[in-house]
């Protein structure tokens, strides 16, 4: 007979903590089952987040070498080398310059002159030449310039640009005559976006071509009233280059050719705006530039008989 209290007894079941000792052996079987599974199941996929890093990544280097190459050779007027904000200064606008072409149509036509200075210079670059060539009179100037269009200068530029996008063949066929853009300020001459030149206006259905559906607009618009609705136009082309470049930190290979039909009321406000044609292959880009479209308010009064004006516009992103 124990000598001891029986309150000094040891009591091995309830002195062991088995709350401990079964939430570590559970933990140890499910480290040890996870560890078995993930070697016996690794990821064999890209993991689409860190591609998306990686994206980015890159596409933040690649703007990031395009801006200091051009701050190099800091050139005002080059086709390749000229920054947006230098011919659009605007100190709300802090978007990385992406290029576009507007084609402004002077009212009397303009003699084209033949580039004259056509010749190698020692020390003098490629681009510097292509400048130096098309500045003054335009690309357009340039490639309907009688022996000009058939120069090396201007063959560097359709090898540049890839000139099937810009369809200048069918352009051919559309006019006989081209009058030549105003130069200069007319101009943005970096690389990436294009606006492709003019709009069509969509008034008269039976018109069978561009030039029939623009005189269409012409009787019943004043050539002022045309002039002011293109300066318009293209007064947006820096939020449509800001979506563009957000856009390439998503998608860096983002490129092709996005036609677009809006609507604008007398009182000068877009109604309705959709894609009719797209080359991206993005529907969460082409969705951000028509929500842009469908907020344009500022066209003004538009003296026209009819209770809308259907416009056509072609955006080219490379």
């Amino acid at each position: 007979m124990s000598v001891f209290p029986k309150e000094f007894e040891r009591d091995y079941l309830r002195s062991t903590d088995w709350k401990f000792l079964m939430l570590a052996t559970a933990s140890i079987l499910i480290h040890a089952f996870s560890i078995i599974y993930l070697f016996q199941n690794y990821p064999a996929k890209t993991n689409p987040v860190l591609v998306k890093q990686a994206q980015s990544r890159f596409a933040k280097k690649y703007l990031t070498g395009i801006e200091n190459f051009k701050m190099k050779n800091n050139s005002s007027l080059g086709y390749f080398n000229s920054s947006a904000d230098k011919i659009y200064p605007n100190k709300e606008n802090n978007y990385h310059a992406i290029s576009f072409v507007k084609n402004d149509f002077i009212s009397k036509k303009m003699p084209i002159a033949s580039p004259k200075n056509g010749s190698a210079d020692g020390g003098i670059s490629e681009n510097q030449r292509l400048v130096r060539n098309v500045s003054h009179i335009g690309l357009l100037g340039v490639i309907n310039s009688g022996k000009a269009s058939s120069s090396a200068d201007v063959q560097s530029f359709y090898a540049y640009l890839d000139s099937t996008s810009l369809n200048l063949d069918q352009k051919r066929e559309s006019f006989d005559t081209f009058e030549v853009p105003r130069p200069g300020v007319k101009y943005s001459h970096s690389e990436g976006f294009e606006s492709i030149p003019g709009f069509i206006f969509e008034m008269d259905e039976t018109a069978t071509d561009a030039a029939e559906q623009i005189a269409a607009v012409q009787d019943q618009l004043p050539a002022e009233n045309i002039q002011y609705l293109k300066e318009v136009l293209y007064s947006h082309n820096p939020v449509i280059q800001e979506c563009y470049r957000q856009y390439l930190f998503i998608d860096p290979d983002l490129a092709g050719k996005l036609s677009l039909r809006f609507v604008l009321n007398p009182a000068g406000e877009v109604t309705y705006a959709t894609v009719i044609h797209s080359t991206l292959g993005s529907k969460p880009f082409e969705e951000k530039i028509l929500s842009k479209i469908r907020k344009w308010k500022n066209f003004g009064i538009i003296p026209t008989s009819k209770n809308e004006i259907r416009l056509r516009h072609t955006y080219v992103f490379q």
